[in-house]
């Protein structure tokens, strides 16, 4: 029998292999805090690093599972850009990959969904005034606390000054850049 835990008043399980997913992005996104990149980040070029904290946080499934779902849906990510497939290191570091794979799997809950954010999830953040294309690792973040429907303390990579990168853990205060930006949340698949 599995066991489970509840995580909203509506009483939603989650399997321990979830529960598992989340302690581990949670651990690992802790751990990846202070890692800097300098001027040789290339964010098209550079292979993963910390600073892709979601990926790097989420190996070896989540990386395993945008590979597999780019096996099955590749034409949905060619039209993201036609050099858009795993050969290239931009693929994985893709918010917007992320997210289509995210979708395909049927995990998104946009923000004020059901159930609520909770540590361990993947939260998703979408600036109106970048492009699509822009691969600023900046993009998603691992929530560490939560409160009242919304991240309140994420991991995320981000530059902190010009041409230089680095994890930080970010306290999310209402009405801030990254309370405005919040977009949705989704569990690792």
């Amino acid at each position: 029998m599995v066991k489970t835990e509840y995580i909203s008043r509506r009483k939603d399980r989650i399997s321990d292999a979830r529960r598992d997913r989340r302690s581990h992005m949670i651990k690992a996104a802790r751990e990846m805090v202070g890692f800097e990149c300098g001027e040789n980040f290339n964010p098209f070029h550079t292979p993963l690093c910390p600073i892709d904290v979601v990926m790097v946080a989420g190996s070896p499934w989540m990386q395993a599972g945008l590979k597999n779902d780019f096996n099955k849906n590749g034409a949905a990510y060619l039209k993201l850009g036609g050099a858009n497939t795993p050969s290239r290191a931009y693929f994985y570091r893709s918010a917007q990959n992320l997210m289509l794979f995210i979708r395909h799997a049927n995990l998104f809950i946009p923000r004020g969904g059901h159930p609520q954010p909770v540590p361990g999830m993947i939260a998703f953040f979408d600036s109106g005034s970048r492009g699509r294309y822009n691969f600023e690792p900046d993009r998603t973040g691992v929530i560490l606390e939560s409160q009242m429907g919304r991240p309140t303390r994420i991991v995320v990579g981000r530059e902190d000054r010009p041409k230089h990168y680095r994890v930080e853990m970010i306290t999310v205060t209402k009405g801030s850049v990254y309370d405005r930006d919040f977009i949705g949340y989704a569990d690792c698949p």
